[in-house]
């Protein structure tokens, strides 16, 4: 991958090409296409799934509906293994050419990080899609992370605009992604089971899962599941609490309806999660002679984990070299328009608790990184930081106090030559955080 290796502090240092090594095991251990290919076969009249056959009559079709931002390198492993069985389908992505075919199945972009008037059109034939499969048909769902935006279809009395208020409002909020899923699927045909429901052949779901507890239910809002109204409900409930000054009034009174129970059920395989790439790090750290240690997961506001993030490691008190590999989703509320993300956040907010720790011959350093390769509004995977950044934003006229407050850590990194910048992973299974010493 080399992103780490090309940072100016690391640049040349041992420790830089290590880091390298573990994220490009991490993304390895959860690329979907990777999956289809190890777990999907075809023979003439059946499709078997991670070992679950489904039998196909002669003129059945496989139809292949797959979303997310790693929807098309899903996609094309499948029509790869499924050859031409597969009659039908439609890629949704954030940066699909809609040029290049995926033989009979159709590339559409949809808007992200606001659903925009591509992801109402993506909606609409999604669920059209969805809708022709016939009875002896199986329908191949691939979701991943970013499909609530992708794709959606508010039902009556709710605008698209009222989504895309709603949808900012949450985000400037912090809220977790669950309760942020929650509300989607509230508002929008296409989540909380819709495209399930809108099918009438056999369904089965591959989901590449980018939540931080691993739930391949909330994933995307939820298209292919039933939901629980227990969950809903008080994740609805803890969003008003929240924000429900700031959301539009027709989404206000869709929340206040109760939700209806549903027995809508399909497989559901999870191709990939957060877990499975923290594995993979530890087994290239392991491999590479560090002593491990798998930090708790990241869950809260990235610069309160950025702060105490040495402190959970307890680096000090233990013996060289040391790897402690954290996974997971922080968030960040936002209180300003800067540029920047939840991964260079908490590599700025870490940069003082490692200001001088290079002592006693140890190189140290943090690496912060979304695994989908873009993090926030930046256009950058994460950044690095080590004892020196602080002193070298110094001597550049850097604030990174304010850097902080404006949420514009982007510039910040990028004068200091630190981001990571690495071409779209095809994969997306939340944050690592890397913290490492020798």
């Amino acid at each position: 991958m080399d992103a780490v290796s090309r940072t100016s502090a690391l640049a040349g240092r041992r420790i830089a090409e290590d880091a390298d090594a573990m994220l490009t095991a991490a993304l390895a251990g959860v690329d979907p296409a990777a999956w289809v290919r190890r777990h999907v076969t075809a023979t003439a009249r059946s499709v078997v799934i991670a070992g679950e056959r489904f039998e196909l009559g002669e003129r059945a079709r496989v139809c292949v509906v797959a979303i997310g931002k790693a929807a098309e390198p899903t996609a094309r492993a499948l029509v790869d293994v499924l050859g031409e069985r597969v009659g039908a389908g439609v890629v949704v992505g954030p940066a699909i050419d809609e040029a290049h075919s995926v033989g009979p199945v159709e590339l559409l972009r949809g808007g992200h990080p606001l659903p925009d008037a591509a992801s109402a059109s993506a909606g609409r034939r999604v669920l059209e899609i969805c809708a022709q499969a016939g009875g002896d048909d199986l329908v191949v769902f691939a979701i991943s992370g970013g499909a609530s935006a992708l794709v959606c279809d508010p039902p009556d009395g709710i605008t698209l605009a009222d989504l895309r208020a709603t949808t900012d409002a949450l985000a400037r909020a912090g809220l977790d992604i669950a309760t942020t899923n929650a509300v989607r699927g509230r508002i929008d045909r296409c989540k909380h089971g819709g495209l399930l429901r809108a099918c009438s052949g056999r369904a089965v779901a591959l989901v590449l899962v980018d939540v931080p507890d691993g739930d391949p239910s909330v994933v995307g809002s939820g298209p292919t599941f039933a939901p629980d109204p227990t969950r809903i409900d008080a994740a609805v409930a803890h969003a008003l609490a929240r924000v429900g000054d700031e959301l539009p009034a027709s989404v206000r009174r869709a929340l206040a309806r109760p939700i209806g129970t549903s027995t809508i059920a399909c497989p559901v395989h999870v191709v990939g999660d957060n877990a499975t790439a923290v594995a993979a790090a530890r087994t290239e750290a392991i491999a590479r002679g560090y002593a491990v240690v798998q930090g708790e997961p990241l869950v809260g506001e990235a610069r309160e984990i950025g702060r105490g993030l040495l402190a959970r490691a307890n680096l000090r008190a233990r013996a060289r070299p040391v790897a402690c590999i954290f996974g997971g989703e922080p968030t960040v509320t936002r209180r300003g328009p800067g540029r920047g993300g939840r991964t260079l956040e908490l590599a700025l907010a870490a940069a003082e608790s490692i200001a001088g720790f290079n002592v006693d011959g140890t190189d140290a350093a943090i690496v912060a990184f979304a695994t989908d390769g873009r993090d926030g509004s930046s256009d950058a995977a994460g950044a690095v930081v080590d004892g020196t950044t602080l002193a070298r934003a110094a001597a550049r006229g850097l604030d990174p106090a304010l850097a902080l407050a404006t949420h514009d850590t982007a510039p910040f990194f990028a004068a200091l030559g630190d981001l990571l910048h690495v071409e779209p992973t095809g994969t997306n299974v939340c944050d690592l955080v890397l913290l490492l010493a020798r």
